[in-house]
């Protein structure tokens, strides 16, 4: 029983993790009025080197 409340444990947390990196991808998004994204879908290059930031 200890196990499987530590599995529904972890995935709870990452859940969470995961909705609240969205919210702030698309907080980032509404800030930048779409910026961030437009310079995203504009190459194979960019964007291997404005994702890790």
């Amino acid at each position: 029983m200890e196990e499987l409340t530590s599995v529904v444990n972890h995935s709870v947390m990452i859940t969470i993790f995961v909705f609240v990196m969205m919210l702030i991808v698309d907080y980032i998004n509404v800030l930048t009025k779409g910026d961030v994204e437009k310079a995203l879908k504009g190459g194979g290059k960019r964007q291997y080197n404005l994702a890790p930031l």
